[in-house]
C-alpha cells in the first residue's frame, strides 16, 4: 500500500495514509490525510482532519478543520469548522447564473459553477443538502435531517 503525493507542500508531522492521494496541494502541520482520501488542487490549515475516502477538490480549509465523506469541491472552511457526511451542491444545472445571499439582499455570482462557504466554528451533520454559493455563517449548527429515514415496505 502506498500514497501518492505530487507537486505537493507537506507542513511537519503530516500523515498520509494507505492509499491516499495528495496532488499539487499544500498540506498544514499536523494535518492527517486518512487511507484511501484524495486532496487535489487545494491549500488546507494545520490541524485538518480529511477522512478516509474523502475527495477534496480545488478547496480551502483555514485550522482544525475536520471532514467526513465528501465529496466537497470548490469550498472553503473556516477555523473548528466539521463537514460529515453532506452534498455539497456546486452546480446549476440550467446553467444559469448562481445568486448568492448576502445581508443586503441577492447578488449574482455570474458563475454557473461554486461552492459553499463554511464559516468558522460551523458544524454541519450529514444527510443535509447545500445550495451551490451559499454561506454556512459563523458558530451555525444545523442538524441531521430529522426525514431522512423512509419506510418503503408495502402496507
Amino acid at each position: 500500500r502506498r500514497a501518492i503525493i505530487e507537486g505537493s507542500v507537506l507542513g511537519d508531522n503530516v500523515t498520509v495514509g494507505a492509499n491516499a492521494v495528495v496532488r499539487l496541494s499544500h498540506i498544514g502541520d499536523n494535518s492527517i490525510i486518512s487511507d484511501q482520501a484524495t486532496v487535489n488542487f487545494s491549500v488546507l490549515g494545520k490541524n485538518n482532519h480529511i477522512m478516509n475516502g474523502n475527495y477534496i477538490n480545488l478547496c480551502m480549509t483555514y485550522d482544525d478543520v475536520f471532514l467526513i465523506h465528501g465529496p466537497y469541491q470548490f469550498s472553503i472552511f473556516g477555523k473548528n469548522s466539521a463537514v460529515m457526511a453532506v452534498i455539497n451542491c456546486d452546480i446549476r444545472l440550467d446553467q444559469k447564473n448562481i445568486m448568492i445571499a448576502l445581508q443586503d439582499g441577492l447578488v449574482d455570482s455570474r458563475q454557473s459553477l461554486l461552492g459553499v462557504a463554511y464559516g468558522h466554528r460551523s458544524v454541519v451533520g450529514g444527510g443535509n443538502i447545500i445550495a451551490p454559493g451559499r454561506i454556512v455563517p459563523n458558530d451555525f449548527k444545523i442538524q441531521p435531517p430529522g426525514n431522512i429515514i423512509m419506510n418503503f415496505s408495502k402496507s
